[in-house]
C-alpha cells in the first residue's frame, strides 16, 4: 500500500486488474477510471495474464509516494520508488506505465 501527496487518476488502458482501498478491493477492466484523493492508502495489481497499461494523471507536478509499510517517502518514479522493479518502466507522467 502506497499514497500520494496529491489526487491520483488512473485509467486502465490495458488488461486487467484490482484497486485496493480502505479495506474493498474493486475489479477492473479496460478503460475503467478510477479516483484516489491525496494521501489515501491504496494499491493497484495485475491481475489478468497480459501486462497492465495504465495512464496515470496527478493533481501536482511535483508527486511523491510513502510506503505506509516503512512511512518512506520517494519521489515517483525516482531509483526509490521501487513498487514493482522487475515490471515497471520510467515513463514521464501521463504517459503509459506498464506494471
Amino acid at each position: 500500500m502506497h499514497c500520494h501527496n496529491c489526487g491520483e487518476q488512473v485509467t486502465l488502458l490495458e488488461g486487467e486488474g484490482e484497486v485496493e482501498v480502505d479495506g474493498q478491493t474493486t475489479r477492473l477492466g479496460r478503460l475503467d477510471t478510477t479516483y484516489i484523493p491525496a494521501n489515501k492508502p491504496h494499491r493497484f495489481n495485475n491481475v489478468g495474464t497480459t501486462p497492465l497499461v495504465i495512464l496515470w494523471i496527478y493533481g501536482a507536478q511535483q508527486v511523491t509516494r510513502t510506503f505506509m509499510e516503512t512511512g518512506e517517502t520517494v519521489n515517483h518514479l525516482s531509483a526509490g520508488d521501487t513498487v514493482n522493479p522487475t515490471s515497471t518502466v520510467a515513463a514521464k507522467p501521463a504517459d503509459k506505465q506498464k506494471l
